[in-house]
């Protein structure tokens, strides 16, 4: 081991290891200490301080691309049609976007138009159908015939699960229809469908009554009832309009331990019958309506009541007559 000579240890100097030329021992003493120095870390003012690895900035989350939906039943839509449902357009098409449709024919658009919650829990969703033609080339007609399906639902751990679907348990009228809901007895709800229909001069309304708690949902009218009727398109000898205003008879279904109260239909109209041509022969001749002899129109007022039972599985007439004339 060297020692270290006093000139060295006491003095700076302006070198930085401390040496001074021409001295062999103070020679020896300076590579000894500028090895220590390019070994030992620390002992270099020079020495770079240690580069800290660069932390990447966590990556933006990317926005996810939402589809805004005004419909309020979105959720249960796209619980049963999946991809088929277009949130944008608040609306399902059979078979999806793409559907491969025959030769004329038009893809059926699906909507949800009304839900209910059901006394066990379960959601009641109304969907309609209608023929979806390009726009500007819509035609009246366009939803007969297009179906009308319930579908029951149930939400569980934030997500809608389909329960039972029931199809095609009626069919839109030509001049559309109308669906809403009512209390077929103490704490059953129940579906309500109008359908209604013009053409060739008439014009017509049938209504049916369906259970959505039912295993099988069926029109419990067994055939639609006519509440609205008219020909007033195509009044000549017959001429005819009356029309029913329909209501359920709270409680009456329990006074007879029926499942369902009774149905009552509060008939208002009117039915003119012109009289016939009795002249024969040349047609020359002037006519009693020519004449002024023709006997006067025959009117009869529709006016009635008519009440429906519940019994053997549907609705039956118990009580008065639906005097509107059907077609």
């Amino acid at each position: 081991m060297y020692k270290l000579l006093p000139a060295v240890v006491g003095k700076r100097s302006s070198r930085r290891t401390g040496c001074r030329k021409g001295k062999a021992r103070t020679v020896l003493y300076c590579v000894l200490l500028a090895l220590a120095a390019t070994t030992l870390p620390g002992c270099s003012r020079d020495d770079a301080p240690p580069r800290v690895a660069a932390v990447p900035k966590p990556a933006q989350p990317q926005a996810v691309a939402a589809v805004a939906s005004n419909d309020p039943h979105a959720a249960l839509m796209r619980a049963i049609f999946g991809d088929d449902y277009l949130p944008a357009e608040g609306h399902a098409i059979e078979g999806g976007p793409v559907a491969n449709v025959q030769d004329g024919e038009l893809p059926l658009v699906l909507t949800a138009t009304t839900s209910m919650l059901l006394p066990s829990g379960e959601t009641a969703l109304v969907v309609e159908g209608s023929f979806q033609r390009p726009a500007g080339d819509e035609l009246l007609g366009d939803v007969e015939g297009a179906p009308i399906h319930l579908y029951l639902l149930r939400q569980q751990d934030g997500a809608w699960h389909v329960v039972r679907k029931h199809e095609n348990i009626a069919e839109k009228g030509r001049h559309g229809t109308d669906v809403r809901w009512l209390a077929l007895g103490p704490g059953k709800p129940g579906l309500a469908v109008e359908t209604h229909w013009l053409g060739q001069g008439y014009q017509g309304t049938w209504l049916a009554l369906y259970d959505p708690a039912s295993d099988k949902v069926e029109n419990l009218l067994g055939d639609s009832l006519m509440t609205m009727s008219n020909n007033e398109g195509v009044c000549e000898a017959e001429c005819w309009s009356g029309e029913a205003k329909w209501r359920m008879d709270t409680g009456s279904g329990a006074s007879r331990n029926a499942p369902y109260d009774d149905l009552v239909l509060d008939i208002t109209g009117e039915e003119t019958l012109q009289p016939a041509n009795d002249v024969e022969g040349d047609s020359d001749e002037a006519s009693p309506a020519q004449t002024g002899t023709a006997a006067p129109a025959r009117k009869r007022s529709l006016a009635s009541t008519a009440r429906y039972a519940f019994s053997g599985g549907s609705y039956q007439l118990q009580e008065g007559a639906n005097t509107l004339p059907s077609f």
